[in-house]
């Protein structure tokens, strides 16, 4: 496939005289990137070099965020009275938006407070300084894994015992019907499969963020394991069994310089200071570059009271440059055994190393296709001590600027405590469409009254989106005894109460498809030879709050 990345979808003009759109869209926004491909996500299943460039486009003019704002906005969505995923225009122009942004700035100074409270406790401190410090020693990128998913799941046991006013507390978090025991990260490593448009994909993310009950599930004896077990042992392996994508809820790409003085060890020791100050300049990863847009950051403050921690007498070795030698994660070794994933050419025996940012952008690809309706994904990038998190929607990609979580402990913990409190809902999953295979869902029309839906994901007649921006349409089959009742009176020839759903995020400055089709029928009502070839629209309807 030809490089063509910037490349739009192709435009066909309407009949002479009959204009269907306002003369100032002249595209669809969004037809880039992946969008315009998906016809042919086939090529998945030789290369995905074809479709790297495509994700590449997706991302490369994504927009940035300080960390704090990042973490506030996280925090926030784990309010008690959390509901809606996204706000109304009109709620972020009125008065409200300066009392959500105190709320928010009063969230992060609890958490903060509170990650300093924990690492006050000589026990938690010790073993933080421990695990940190075997990451940190890790001659190479692979034997990193373990010692990172100790000392997170470590802080994620203690975490448990926090509780912040206003926010969900761990209790809640882990009786939810959809997190099942809460989260744990889990060194993953490990072939995962889905399929798409007939055609399997194979990834192995390095580190996946499942709930507990998935965990235990995968586990050959998991459901016999102790949680402590879990948390401080089985998840720092690999999986008996292999994951799903419906069941991660994030994933952790790595990107790790080896260490040149292998014989030296670093040992971390950590001291208080007095506050948590913003990084001293804001860091962000370009696609191919690295660590290349460092500015220094506008808008944030000190948070008072709160403290650090300090690391004592070591060297960081954040800063080292990439050389040729690196070993990449999960798709740069090579050891001839293992399972390639097909973002690599099976005949060759050096794989490519595929760039971090479009590995992560892979996964998230793949978390969206495993849930058609969900609304954003929530990923990271560790790159040697750095942490920067990634947010995907339909509409563009924001990174936050980096934080050493290795120097950064407090900061770190703030992040876990907002990830192990976060509602399925805010993990970018709509509720709506969450049932199970067999289960109708209801939806109330203005017109209508009451519309039952069943929707037949796994039929091999799904055409499913892979790709992280644009309209993302899926199409499915659906029965409603509602709607195949209209469709049975309806004046063509088209005489069946077989439907099909389309779902798709439209761009909201584009005229609906439905109104679209309503005038094609107008005109075809004049031709008898061409009314029998225009689809049938049963119901249209916008769900909120998406």
């Amino acid at each position: 496939m030809a490089n063509t990345a910037n490349a739009t979808g192709p435009k066909t003009p309407p009949p002479d005289g009959i204009t269907l759109f306002p003369p100032e869209i002249k595209s669809t926004p969004n037809s880039v990137g992946t969008p315009v491909v998906r016809e042919g996500i086939n090529t998945l299943g030789t290369n995905v070099d074809d479709i790297r460039p495509w994700i590449k486009r997706d991302i490369q003019d994504y927009k940035r965020a300080l960390i704090d704002d990042m973490l506030k906005e996280l925090l926030y969505r784990c309010k008690l009275e959390s509901g809606s995923d996204s706000a109304s225009a009109s709620e972020f122009e009125s008065k409200e938006k300066e009392k959500e942004e105190k709320e928010k700035v009063r969230l992060l100074h609890d958490a903060f407070k509170a990650g300093l409270a924990l690492c006050k406790v000589a026990a938690m401190r010790e073993a933080m300084e421990k695990h940190l410090t075997d990451f940190i020693n890790a001659p190479t990128e692979v034997p990193s894994y373990e010692p990172f998913v100790r000392a997170v799941n470590h802080a994620l046991t203690q975490l448990r015992d926090v509780n912040i006013n206003g926010m969900i507390t761990s209790k809640a978090a882990e009786d939810s019907e959809y997190i099942e025991g809460g989260i744990i990260f889990h060194h993953n490593d490990y072939p995962i499969k889905q399929k798409h448009q007939g055609v399997d994909t194979i990834r192995k993310p390095v580190v996946v963020v499942v709930s507990y009950e998935s965990a235990r599930s995968a586990m050959k004896d998991g459901k016999k394991a102790k949680r402590t077990q879990l948390y401080s042992d089985i998840a720092c392996k690999k999986p008996g069994d292999n994951f799903t994508w419906p069941v991660v809820l994030s994933t952790f790409e790595f990107k790790c310089t080896p260490k040149k003085n292998k014989g030296e060890n670093e040992k971390l020791k950590y001291d208080t200071v007095g506050v948590v100050d913003p990084p001293d300049i804001a860091e962000y990863m370009d696609y191919g570059k690295g660590r290349s847009n460092a500015v220094q950051p506008t808008g944030s403050t000190s948070v008072p009271v709160a403290a650090s921690l300090q690391v004592q007498g070591m060297a960081t070795r954040s800063s080292q440059k990439r050389n040729a030698e690196t070993l990449g994660s999960n798709e740069g070794t090579t050891n001839s055994k293992r399972v390639k994933s097909n973002n690599e050419d099976p005949n060759d025996e050096k794989p490519k190393r595929t760039d971090p940012i479009a590995q992560n952008g892979m996964y998230a690809a793949e978390m969206f296709a495993a849930h058609p309706m969900r609304q954003h994904v929530i990923s990271c990038v560790v790159e040697d001590e750095t942490i920067y998190i990634w947010y995907f929607d339909r509409q563009n990609a924001i990174q936050c600027s980096g934080f050493n979580f290795v120097h950064d402990p407090v900061r770190f913990l703030v992040l876990l405590l907002a990830m192990q409190r976060l509602p399925y809902a805010h993990w970018g999953h709509n509720l709506t469409f969450e049932v199970e295979p067999e289960e109708r869902i209801e939806v109330e029309d203005e017109v209508l009254g009451t519309v039952d839906l069943k929707f037949d994901f796994s039929s091999p007649d799904c055409t499913t989106h892979y790709g992280l921006r644009g309209r993302a349409t899926n199409v499915f089959p659906v029965e409603s005894t509602r709607l195949s009742h209209l469709a049975q009176n309806l004046p063509s020839r088209n005489n069946t109460d077989k439907l099909v759903a389309k779902i798709y995020w439209p761009e909201e400055s584009r005229q609906g498809e439905a109104e679209i089709l309503e005038e094609v029928h107008r005109i075809a009502n004049e031709h008898p030879n061409v009314m029998d070839h225009v689809p049938d629209v049963i119901w249209s309807h916008t769900f909120q709050g998406t």
